[in-house]
């Protein structure tokens, strides 16, 4: 265990007064001088007292504590903050990473931060190397969260765990890969996890032959190599895909009876499953697949991405329905609201089209591009792929019993009215002339 010091900064915001409650938003910074993009500030948008606090730790003193440790090779994010888990009077969380084996602790209070490993907290000597990024509370005793850890010999581990760390139970072993599910979440008696967020599978067409992420991501960077580029090129995807027909096949989702460890797995009309998210009744389960594939310097996108919608019926899922359209792409966090009495699902296709999505039809109500807009009815694949690091509106909330809908720009954080279906209300994130950048992809709301 690290103990790093926190600052803290503070600016007064004009919030209007219709999204005046006590809810905090959190998403993250990074600093563009941190090569290791370990040093991550954590920023809080207060949305009763008008406020954006933002918590730093890219400071000498924790660079030197980093430099000095036995192991400092393996403190650095590959990817950015996934999840938090609040605990006490909000002033304090857990802080979850993508596929990295340490986690943060977090207390704004103090301004002081831990970083821990599991191995730490099990009196383990470097066992686990990846941890579940997206983490949810126990739904029967919120003072408990599960969380999941790969191991050297690729075996996953679930545990259920006080939110004080205190306390880890040992709930089963499964088989996995050197990649940890990407969620882990408690519905009623069961766990769901995405265990195949990063083993997609796909079909090439023209040769009949079904390939995994690591091979189809071989073909593309051989195609790179040979055409000299960086970031591959539209041009060379196409070629490509010509000579194989690629097809993105469809994923699962699985689940753990958490009283007798039966396993289910369900499959979706999309490729691998990313998030969940479940309405407010607990009736409904939605599944995001992103039908992308991550590439060296570069996100590949395939096809459009999916939302599998599912029931609980009799304590297993019941797949309803699925929604995609040409234009919606990536599709990285997707939530679930609703708004006199309709329950909608939000979500951003890349580079920066807003979609709303009728929960109960899963058909689609609007969408609004935010800022200029990059596509058009032809060619949306290639024009996605030519702008998808322009905005990168990804992170995504909701506010106001519904009504407004939170999200996050390179500079600024916007709020659109459910009401006029329109954007009312922006400011910016970042202070002129500062080192830093947005490094968030998924924000939370306590």
């Amino acid at each position: 265990m690290l103990e790093l010091k926190l600052i803290k900064e503070s600016k007064i915001i004009d919030i209007p007064e219709v999204l005046k409650e006590d809810k905090q938003i959190v998403f993250y910074l990074s600093n563009i001088n941190d090569e290791r993009r370990f040093f991550v500030t954590f920023s809080v948008v207060d949305l009763l007292s008008s406020s954006i606090d933002s918590y730093k730790c890219y400071l000498p003193e924790n660079i030197k504590t980093i430099q000095k440790c036995a192991h400092h090779d393996i403190y650095k994010n590959g990817k950015k903050p996934h999840s938090i888990v609040c605990l006490e009077n909000r002033k304090s969380f857990l802080c979850f990473m993508e596929d990295e084996e340490f986690f943060f602790y977090v207390n704004t209070g103090d301004l002081s931060m831990k970083v821990y490993r599991l191995d730490d907290l099990l009196g383990l000597e470097f066992k686990y190397k990846r941890l579940i990024s997206t983490v949810y509370e126990c739904e029967a005793d919120s003072n408990y969260f599960y969380l999941g850890a790969v191991n050297e010999a690729e075996k996953l581990h679930l545990y259920r765990v006080n939110k004080n760390l205190s306390e880890f139970v040992f709930l089963v072993e499964l088989e996995s890969n050197k990649y940890p599910p990407h969620v882990v979440r408690n519905i009623g008696s069961k766990l769901f996890l995405s265990h195949e967020f990063k083993y997609s599978r796909y079909r090439l067409k023209n040769s009949n032959r079904i390939v995994n992420n690591d091979e189809l991501a071989s073909i593309m960077e051989i195609a790179k190599a040979r055409a000299g580029e960086k970031v591959i090129s539209n041009m060379t995807y196409s070629k490509v895909n010509n000579k194989y027909d690629i097809e993105c096949l469809p994923g699962e989702i699985m689940s753990i009876d958490l009283e007798t460890l039966n396993i289910d797995k369900y499959k979706t009309c999309g490729g691998s499953p990313a998030h969940f998210e479940i309405d407010s009744e607990k009736k409904f389960l939605y599944t995001s697949s992103h039908n992308f594939l991550p590439l060296t310097n570069d996100v590949l996108y395939l096809e459009p991405g999916v939302i599998d919608k599912y029931g609980f019926v009799n304590n297993e899922l019941i797949h309803k329905d699925s929604f995609s359209v040409p234009f919606g792409y990536r599709y990285t966090s997707h939530k679930v609201g609703e708004y006199n009495g309709q329950k909608y699902i939000v979500v951003f296709g890349e580079p920066n089209r807003l979609i709303v999505i009728d929960a109960d039809t899963m058909k689609l109500m609007f969408y609004r591009d935010i800022g200029k807009s990059y596509l058009s009815d032809d060619y949306v694949r290639d024009l996605v792929q030519s702008n998808n690091d322009i905005f990168s509106h990804l992170a995504i909330g909701i506010v106001g019993n519904g009504r407004y809908i939170c999200f996050l720009s390179q500079e600024k954080i916007h709020f659109l009215d459910m009401e006029t279906k329109e954007v009312f209300y922006e400011t910016d994130i970042l202070a002129r002339n500062e080192d830093f950048v947005l490094f968030t992809s998924h924000l939370d709301i306590i």
